[in-house]
């Protein structure tokens, strides 16, 4: 009885690990492609990487390096820890946004934003 419990429990945890693949997560410094939307709590869109008129993906998505500063703060933080195929959607508060000084095309420095993120895969 010890011996078959024990090797249920071998049977069981290899069942596991082999069904759940280890997928690379986005770190600091990796490149990679994402598709995403931008806009206001309101719901005014600000910027995306879909066809405007068809809400089709285009066919190039952004490409990111993480970590410095290619986007604003809150959406580089929130890449990280992602992996290819997930998608995400946050809220991002003005100081880890366009701070103080807002941005020129309608986002004021108290502007709260919204962003979907969907992350392509990584570019080698």
């Amino acid at each position: 009885m010890r011996i078959e419990t024990y090797l249920l429990s071998m049977c069981m945890i290899l069942y596991v690990s082999c069904s759940m693949p280890i997928q690379r997560v986005v770190e600091h410094g990796d490149i990679i492609r994402v598709h995403y939307q931008m806009t206001l709590l309101d719901g005014t869109r600000l910027d995306e990487s879909y066809n405007k008129h068809a809400m089709e993906v285009l066919s190039q998505p952004l490409r990111i390096e993480v970590g410095k500063g290619q986007v604003i703060r809150g959406w580089d933080e929130a890449l990280v820890g992602m992996k290819k195929g997930e998608r995400k959607s946050i809220q991002i508060p003005p100081d880890m946004a366009y701070g103080e000084m807002g941005a020129p095309d309608n986002i004021l420095p108290s502007d709260t934003l919204l962003l979907d993120i969907e992350m392509m895969g990584f570019v080698d």
